[in-house]
C-alpha cells in the first residue's frame, strides 16, 4: 500500500474513533442516561485496540506491532485472570455484565481496552534515541507504567461510580483502592518490557508518531470529562481536564516532529 493510502487509512480510522466518541458523548448526555445503554461499548474497545495497532505499525512495522500489541493483551489478560482467581495484583473487584459476557470472571472488553491504553502509551513515550542499553529500557516501560497507573485514577473510579465495577472493599480515592493503581503500574510496567522486546526497535529504522494518536486521547479524556460532569464528580472533571491538555500539548509536539515521508522502513516490516 503507498504511503499516502496508508497515511489516509489512519485518517479514516481516527474519524471513525472520534465518531465513536461522538456517539458516546450522545449517550452521556441523554436523559435518564445509565451506563447499560451502551451496547456497543464491546465494539468501541475493539476498533480502539486496531487503531492503536496500526498507529504502532507506521512506527514500528506492522509484523511486529501485531505481535506487540498481543504480547501487551496477553500480559494484561494474564493479570486480570490472577486477579479473579487471588485477588491480585488490583484488589477484590467485581466486573457486572452490563460491560460484556465474561472470559474467566473478565468481561471481555476490559482487558482489550487495558491493552489499547498501554500499546498507545509505549508507542507515543518511544525515546528519541533507542539503543540496547537497559537504562534506556528501563526508563521507557516505568514511564509508560507511570502514566498508564496517573490515567487509571480517572478511569477507574469512573467504572466504580457508573457501576461498571464493584468493589469488595472500598478504597481510598473515591471508593477504589490503592491497590488498583499500584496493579496497573505493575501490569504496564511488564506488558511494556514484554512489548520493547518483541517490536526490538534498536535492530532497524523506525518511524516517527503520528500526531493523531496522542489527539486521540485528548478526545478520550474529553468523553471522561463529560462523564464525570454528568456524575457530578469535581476530582475527575479537573483531572480530565489536566490529562486533555496534557495530551493536547503532546499533540503539538508530535506535529512539530511529524515525519512526513513517514515509516518507509516500517511499511515494508
Amino acid at each position: 500500500m503507498p504511503k499516502m493510502k496508508k497515511a489516509r487509512f489512519a485518517t479514516t480510522l481516527f474519524a471513525f474513533l472520534i465518531l465513536t466518541f461522538g456517539y458516546a458523548t450522545y449517550g452521556i448526555l441523554s436523559s435518564d442516561w445509565d451506563i447499560t445503554k451502551f451496547w456497543a461499548v464491546g465494539i468501541g474497545i475493539s476498533f480502539a485496540f486496531v487503531y492503536v495497532f496500526v498507529m504502532m505499525g507506521r512506527v514500528f512495522g506492522y509484523g511486529r506491532s501485531f505481535l506487540a500489541m498481543t504480547g501487551i493483551l496477553a500480559v494484561v489478560g494474564l493479570a486480570l485472570f490472577l486477579n479473579g482467581m487471588r485477588s491480585w495484583p488490583f484488589g477484590m473487584v467485581y466486573h457486572h455484565d452490563i460491560l460484556g459476557w465474561k472470559i474467566l470472571k473478565t468481561a471481555w472488553p476490559i482487558p482489550f481496552f487495558w491493552a489499547a491504553l498501554i500499546g498507545g502509551i509505549v508507542t507515543i513515550k518511544k525515546p528519541s534515541e533507542i539503543s540496547v542499553d537497559p537504562k534506556v529500557l528501563f526508563s521507557w516501560a516505568f514511564d509508560v507504567a507511570l502514566i498508564t497507573m496517573i490515567l487509571a485514577i480517572v478511569i477507574e473510579p469512573l467504572a466504580f461510580i457508573t457501576r461498571a465495577t464493584t468493589w469488595v472493599v472500598p478504597g481510598a480515592i473515591l471508593g477504589v483502592p490503592l491497590s488498583a493503581f499500584l496493579g496497573w503500574f505493575i501490569t504496564s510496567f511488564i506488558a511494556t518490557f514484554v512489548a520493547i522486546l518483541i517490536l526490538r526497535p534498536w535492530t532497524k529504522k523506525i518511524g516517527s508518531i503520528h500526531h493523531l494518536l496522542p489527539l486521540s486521547y485528548a478526545a478520550f479524556f474529553a468523553l471522561t470529562f463529560i462523564l464525570a460532569t454528568k456524575v457530578n464528580v469535581a476530582l475527575i472533571q479537573l483531572l480530565s481536564a489536566i490529562y486533555v491538555i496534557f495530551f493536547l500539548l503532546w499533540t503539538l509536539r508530535a506535529g512539530k516532529h511529524q515525519n512526513p515521508l513517514l515509516t518507509v522502513e516500517a511499511d515494508k516490516k
